[in-house]
């Protein structure tokens, strides 16, 4: 049999279809028996009060969790003060904590306008929460540093051990994307932004970046010109980078150019497994225009997979056409995800890799999957169906400065009296949020029959 993504079964425990969220793998064998995934925020649908418009985007302020070891979703009970609705945010687990950085929402005023003159706006964020999955209360963290990160989103936050994270790149307030690299402390709960010499990635928003062993690697993103960007960029880490604030200075990127390797892409997910030496990439928004001299350019989703083997630092294409044990019925019968961009890919324990949600030209997708890679030292892949990129042709007629901007706009309403009237499937302006829906009321815990994850191994750190 070839390698197969299974379609899970949320019910109503879990609203998977958002986009922009984020799913945290988070280590909670201790408190509840077993590996937990939380997916937090995002922009959903939500019933509209325009009778024209049955149906609008929305952003989310909710909080729903996989139990691993079982599969079972559940929506905790949270307590203190919840994050605001946001989209779009970073997250980073530490112990059992999830910690949620940046993001922004849509405010729209309906009839009103701003001081600006603007009847809607992007609110930007730059505050850092934090959950505890032992009591499921979020707490927003003070700020006790000299210095901080702009608000932005589209950026990523990565776990480099020591309670530190690692924030790169991302939009501004300004609409421009940024390069800046900065650690946060989270036993001090202040900033230190790294200083890094020699060449650095380009500004970049919608990348991705995992944390191998001593190195941060960032991969693709989408530049302030709309173009994908197809580089791989890493940073070397020093040990105890918390503790030590002057090896924060003393920093240098190292472009990594191999191929064959995925193709430019952004609103792509990337995770790295938990026994340390693959790296997993799936999906995005890419380039395929049939023309190279094209003024404008088209845009189409992809639903490919891709592994990184952090030993020989190599890109492998997993691909159904790759297997030599499987049918050609058994191929054909597969179900295999969709392609889509801005989803999230959490890489569990054992070989299991979790897609949630994310969007496509037709819309919210409204699924989740779980796919195990049986991956040996020797790369035992029989082969897995990935779909070619789909093309959007909404995107033909849109240059390239202004690619897709209808799935970054997660809306807040603030006067549902005055609701816009532009359809929610319109490639440029989809339709207005309501407001924020309130947290969960189900039970804080996780079901009583989940057996524990099969220990992680802990590989050796990458070169």
């Amino acid at each position: 049999m070839p390698l197969q993504w299974v379609p899970l079964e949320c019910g109503d425990e879990a609203n998977v279809a958002r986009f922009g969220h984020t799913c945290t793998a988070v280590d909670a064998a201790t408190s509840w028996g077993t590996e937990l995934a939380v997916l937090f925020g995002g922009v959903s649908t939500a019933p509209s009060a325009n009778a024209a418009e049955p149906v609008q985007h929305t952003a989310l302020d909710s909080t729903c969790v996989l139990a691993s070891g079982g599969g079972s979703w559940f929506s905790p009970n949270m307590s203190g003060r919840l994050p605001d609705a946001r989209a779009f945010h970073a997250a980073a687990a530490v112990s059992q904590k999830v910690f949620v950085f940046g993001g922004h929402v849509l405010i729209d005023h309906g009839s009103k306008t701003d001081e600006h003159g603007h009847k809607r706006h992007r609110k930007f964020f730059q505050d850092m929460w934090c959950l505890d999955t032992d009591s499921w209360e979020w707490t927003l963290l003070p700020d006790l540093g000299s210095e901080r990160p702009s608000a932005r989103d589209m950026c990523t936050l990565s776990s480099v051990g020591g309670g530190g994270l690692i924030l790169h790149g991302g939009r501004s307030e300004t609409g421009r994307c940024v390069n800046d690299t900065w650690l946060f402390d989270v036993v001090r709960c202040c900033w230190t932004p790294l200083k890094c010499g020699g060449p650095c990635p380009q500004p970049r928003k919608m990348h991705t970046a995992v944390v191998a062993g001593n190195r941060l690697l960032v991969v693709g993103g989408d530049r302030d010109a709309g173009i994908p960007l197809d580089d791989c960029w890493s940073l070397k880490l020093p040990p105890d980078l918390t503790q030590d604030a002057d090896m924060a200075q003393d920093l240098r990127w190292t472009p990594i150019r191999v191929r064959p390797a995925p193709s430019g892409r952004f609103g792509h997910a990337m995770g790295l497994m938990p026994e340390g030496r693959w790296v997993c990439l799936f999906g995005g928004c890419v380039d395929v225009s049939t023309s190279l001299l094209s003024l404008t350019r088209t845009y189409g989703q992809s639903a490919e997979l891709w592994l990184l083997d952090l030993a020989s630092f190599s890109w492998i294409k997993v691909d159904h056409a790759s297997s030599q044990n499987a049918s050609q019925s058994e191929l054909q019968e597969q179900p295999i995800p969709t392609p889509r961009m801005a989803h999230s890919l959490t890489l569990l324990s054992g070989g299991k890799v979790l897609l949630v949600g994310g969007r496509r030209r037709e819309g919210i997708c409204t699924d989740a999957w779980m796919l195990h890679l049986p991956i040996t030292s020797t790369l035992e892949l029989e082969g897995l169906a990935c779909g070619r990129p789909e093309r959007a042709p909404e995107a033909e007629e849109a240059p390239a400065s202004s690619i897709l901007q209808a799935l970054f706009n997660p809306r807040k309403v603030l006067s549902a009296t005055h609701p816009s009237h532009t359809s929610p499937e319109s490639s440029h302006h989809p339709g207005p949020a309501a407001a924020t829906a309130p947290a969960s009321a189900r039970p804080s815990h996780p079901p009583a029959d989940l057996a524990p994850p099969p220990p992680s191994a802990v590989a050796a750190a990458a070169a």
